[in-house]
């Protein structure tokens, strides 16, 4: 009987002791009502599900219970939204830390330490977001439509991911096989690739499936130009959801020319920058990484439309903004720095990738992709810089940073 009384008791013990570093979730009329994590723009909504406003003043939000961050003097109105964004900044309504795109947990507290919500997301991708339906609701599910800073609505949209194209970099004469993953737990109606060409209404076609993928084809322009595409999926409660989430004013682009590539090069550039060089557009003693530009050529060039990455096999990470000449003019024999900051708010030479300075790839591309210039490179020095000496040519060393100037 012992024996018996033992092993009945025995499964309690093991659920107790795997869930006793857990509080109880003591729910308030709060909640985490969506989350977005593609490793980006990440952020996270607070629902007031309540009929009267509620004071924030001290609630503690975390993925980790190490890195918490506690919110300031905030409000937040009946069934009312706010939204924090996870960038690391730690400032008003933007939080010290950042989620991860791979999916974890999430935890909200009320001033008392009492937790007030929890909630557990997956991998995100793409315009996806997870989010509660209704808002406030008990049901979480991934939706194709993020809604921050407003309602849910009563139903998820489906999700597209994975949208590829190929050739990746096209020419004239290259009809492009556009794929993308859409999926729906209460069925799709269709699925539809919208493309036009210098700005000719759209047409669209079906896309087919086949082994869990959609496809269609985008046939050869034959032209330059730019070609404009998008996907949309229309579910079975007949909700829209389109990929990108700008479609159709800013949809996907393609560009096809046989303009020449410039003769430009990526001459110096520094991925640890520590005390060397401050950025003139950021805050006072705010030192960040730069990659600086040399025209070898004997004309200017505007590197508007043109991309940089920190990754070869993604040349499209960065586009300078268009319409700045005055800011991405390079003249002949000159110069130009972008930082690699991901401050993009601070003008148009500031990039939406960091150098690491544990070494890396660093990519100039041409406006339809085409390489320009790459560099790979290994640990960096504090404060050193690496270089072509003499400009231009093909000989790197390390050097005391020359940003903007000759590196001779």
């Amino acid at each position: 009987m012992l024996k018996k009384v033992f092993f009945l008791i025995l499964p309690f013990l093991v659920m107790a002791c795997a869930h006793e570093n857990v509080k109880p979730v003591d729910a308030n009329g709060i909640f985490i009502n969506e989350i977005a994590a593609k490793g980006g723009q990440d952020w996270i909504e607070i629902y007031n599900d309540l009929d009267v406003q509620q004071d924030l003043t001290g609630y503690v939000v975390y993925d980790d219970a190490k890195v918490r961050y506690t919110l300031p003097s905030l409000t937040i109105a009946s069934k009312g939204f706010l939204v924090l964004l996870c960038d690391g900044t730690g400032s008003g309504t933007n939080t010290n830390f950042r989620l991860s795109s791979a999916g974890e947990s999430v935890y909200l507290e009320d001033p008392k330490g009492r937790l007030v919500d929890k909630v557990e997301f997956p991998a995100m991708a793409g315009s996806q977001s997870y989010a509660r339906f209704p808002d406030g609701g008990t049901e979480l599910l991934l939706t194709g439509e993020p809604t921050r800073g407003s309602t849910n609505g009563n139903g998820q949209y489906a999700t597209l991911r994975n949208a590829l194209r190929e050739p990746l970099i096209p020419g004239l004469s290259n009809a492009v096989k556009i794929t993308v993953e859409a999926s729906d737990p209460k069925g799709l109606i269709s699925v539809k690739l919208f493309y036009r060409f210098n700005n000719n209404p759209f047409q669209f076609a079906s896309m087919s499936l086949a082994s869990g993928v959609y496809t269609a084809t985008i046939p050869a322009a034959g032209n330059s130009g730019q070609m404009d595409y998008y996907i949309e999926a229309i579910n079975s409660i007949n909700l829209i959801s389109v990929q990108p989430s700008t479609a159709p004013t800013e949809p996907y682009f393609y560009i096809l020319t046989t303009d020449p590539i410039p003769n430009l090069v990526i001459n110096e550039y520094l991925a640890s920058n520590i005390s060397c060089c401050a950025d003139p557009d950021g805050l006072a003693g705010e030192f960040d990484d730069w990659i600086e530009i040399f025209n070898k050529g004997n004309s200017a060039v505007d590197i508007g439309g043109m991309y940089l990455s920190d990754s070869i096999a993604n040349p499209f990470k960065y586009r300078v903004p268009l319409g700045q000449s005055s800011k991405t003019t390079i003249a002949p024999g000159g110069y130009l720095v972008i930082y690699a900051d991901e401050q993009g708010t601070q003008g148009p030479l500031h990039a939406n990738f960091k150098l690491n300075q544990l070494g890396e790839q660093v990519g100039l591309f041409f406006k339809d992709g085409r390489t320009i210039d790459t560099r790979i490179f290994g640990v960096q020095e504090a404060d050193k810089s690496e270089g072509r000496k003499p400009n231009g040519s093909s000989t790197w060393s390390k050097m005391s940073p020359t940003r903007g100037s000759s590196n001779q």
